[in-house]
């Protein structure tokens, strides 16, 4: 499963350029099409990436169909059939009912007008001159840029968006910068003190993985944990509170919680491949289940722990609900400085979900060298970079001894604890998996729920 911000695609229209321009979008994206022809629906692959496809074989302009796409205002809008007459429509009930923000309409015909703001009219002949026009100039492609690895974006800013009404000097960016602000067809060369505002069309530069993150916050504002990882919770044998979920539901973009059974997913039944399959087909993003004892042997690398084995495979968000009422305050805790930019973002975005207080506790463990000790130190300086352009106030402590230990003492006070896991060669007394322990430790801590999220790949 990917772990990069996901953002929702509705495509309306296969009897143009739809086609073409679906099979160009992120693989990670929730997309959802509709056309009114079945023959032309069939040609769209049923999953996409780790996602499933939504389908709708009907008018897309009609409202009813809409509906069916849950539809937010941060939801992406491409409207590309070849009847103006048809798109317009579309256009008005996205605007009118639904308040969309970002769409993109394909013009047909050169006479073709919009009346609407904030809509981006796709002309052909347009796009293809002006095209040729960059070509003959010798312009610099926006991508692989700075040593093959930069990309320059253009993003919007929306209503929605954490950075509206803040300098750039607040936003303090560290590893992307603005380049340029486009506000109402004139160029403004941005420094410390020029406002964001909404509607400004923003030229970011910077190296993929960071743009993937960072624009999401920048331009949307939208919360997105933990729909970048699917539209459902998947609770573990029906064992949750209906309440917290509900605030789960309440507080995020996912469409709701559907129960599995554990021999759906048991890793020492079911292949890796078995169960991303069932992940992708009922789209879950997060699974919730409450805290369960590991044995001693598997904390300790005698014997496999399944709960843990069955993280690995499926490299989503687990949430474990240990009586947790409400999030008000969430600690995070970064043990690898390698996990910071995602789990700092999944923290980030948790926090400014249930408006919650975030601290961030460091530790150090006993016996560290130099170097890794420098590493851990700039964590915090690093993370609140991140908490500003974010709009969060990052509350930070430190403390040094044994990871686990501190990690369950600190954790008493709070909530919710955020960490990473990735997958362990193998737990021992020397080099203990700090996740493992966490989840079998975290039952001595009355009503703190944790949180643990995927950083890395499996296996690598």
């Amino acid at each position: 499963m990917s772990t990069t911000p996901q953002r929702q695609l509705v495509l309306i229209g296969l009897d143009g350029i739809g086609i073409y321009v679906f099979q160009n979008i992120p693989d990670n994206w929730h997309v959802t099409v509709i056309d009114d022809n079945m023959d032309r629906l069939s040609q769209i692959p049923d999953i996409w990436g780790d996602r499933k496809v939504t389908k709708i074989c009907d008018n897309p302009s009609s409202r009813l169909v809409l509906e069916e796409c849950n539809l937010v205002p941060s939801t992406i809008l491409a409207v590309l059939t070849t009847s103006d007459k048809m798109n317009q429509e579309v256009v008005r009930l996205a605007k009118e009912e639904y308040a969309i923000e970002t769409i993109f309409v394909v013009q047909n015909t050169i006479e073709t007008t919009c009346p609407f703001e904030g809509v981006t009219l796709l002309n052909a002949e347009k796009l293809l001159s002006n095209r040729l026009s960059s070509l003959f100039r010798g312009t610099m492609s926006a991508q692989n840029i700075g040593q093959e690895r930069g990309e320059i974006r253009q993003v919007t800013i929306l209503n929605s968006s954490a950075a509206r009404g803040k300098t750039l000097k607040e936003l303090n960016p560290q590893t992307w910068i603005i380049a340029a602000i486009y506000r109402n067809g004139e160029l403004i060369v941005p420094h410390g003190n020029t406002f964001i505002r909404a509607g400004d069309e923003v030229v970011v530069v910077g190296e993929p993985e960071v743009l993937d993150r960072e624009l999401s916050f920048l331009q949307g504002g939208q919360i997105l944990f933990p729909s970048q990882y699917g539209k459902h919770i998947g609770v573990i044998d029906g064992e949750h509170d209906p309440d917290f979920i509900a605030q789960l539901v309440a507080h995020t973009e996912v469409n709701g919680d559907y129960s599995i059974a554990f021999d759906t997913l048991n890793p020492l039944i079911k292949s890796e491949a078995e169960i991303r399959s069932y992940l992708a087909e009922h789209d879950i993003g997060m699974i919730f289940l409450p805290p369960k004892p590991i044995s001693w042997f598997a904390r300790w690398g005698i014997r496999q722990s399944k709960i843990m084995n069955l993280m690995f495979k499926t490299q989503l968000p687990f949430w474990v609900n240990n009586d947790t009422d409400n999030i008000k305050r969430i600690l995070i805790c970064v043990a690898n400085p390698k996990a910071m930019n995602v789990i700092g973002a999944t923290a980030m975005d948790v926090a400014r979900q249930f408006k919650a207080e975030l601290t961030l506790l460091n530790v150090f463990p006993p016996n560290i060298d130099q170097e890794g000790r420098k590493e851990i130190e700039q964590v915090p300086t690093e993370l609140t970079h991140m908490a500003n352009s974010h709009g969060i106030n990052l509350i930070k402590t430190s403390t040094e001894g044994n990871p686990i230990r501190e990690i369950i003492k600190h954790a008493k006070d709070f909530d919710l604890l955020i960490v990473g896991y990735s997958e362990h060669q193998r737990s021992t007394f020397a080099n203990p998996d700090i996740s493992l322990h966490l989840f079998h430790e975290i039952r001595s801590c009355p009503n703190t729920s944790i949180l643990f999220v995927p950083w890395q790949t499996a296996g690598k």
